[in-house]
């Protein structure tokens, strides 16, 4: 059922109908599955234990910097949508990218977080976000009192949406 907005179907759904929201994916859910799904090979190829692999993912995918999308406000306000704010960042859809990842690295390619991160970068910029669905697709609530003019894709290397990570000083001695 498409409601249109000239139709009375969303207040007879409403009505009748409860509605169930489930809560976004935590951080710590997030990297838990990423150190679970993760093969031992693959790790020891990349020198870190599955915790730490796990825990960059979810600060990778948690990111203040990690814009997708922003959407402008009738009032003129700005609404930036983040990757953790979608629907599809889910432990499942990381599951998917962390063993394609590592089943790619046990086939003999090289292991370069850079190559999960441009596979991260492709998964999750790829939504059709627009006008209409944006609250249905994110986890974001609709402003008070303020409607959504425009979502504008944001593309990476714009300005502030590089996510870069450093290895901590306890790696750099040990490799």
């Amino acid at each position: 059922m498409n409601p249109r907005p000239d139709s009375w179907l969303p207040a007879a759904i409403n009505r009748r109908f409860l509605k169930r929201g489930y809560p976004r994916t935590t951080r710590r859910q997030l990297a838990e599955v990423c150190a679970r799904y993760a093969v031992p090979a693959a790790l020891k190829k990349l020198g870190m234990p599955a915790p730490e692999f796990g825990a960059r993912i979810a600060d990778y995918v948690f990111s203040e910097k990690f814009v997708v999308a922003r959407a402008n406000l009738q009032s003129g306000g700005m609404l930036p949508v983040r990757v953790r704010d979608l629907h599809d960042c889910s432990p499942g859809k990381l599951k998917d990218l962390v063993e394609g990842f590592c089943m790619d690295i046990e086939d003999g390619e090289p292991a370069e977080l850079q190559r999960l991160w441009a596979s991260i970068q492709r998964e999750f910029r790829g939504l059709a976000l627009n006008e209409s669905n944006i609250f249905e697709m994110t986890f974001l609530r609709p402003p008070a009192h303020d409607t959504v003019r425009t979502v504008e894709p944001i593309e990476p290397g714009s300005a502030g949406t590089d996510v870069t990570f450093q290895r901590p000083a306890a790696y750099l001695a040990v490799g």
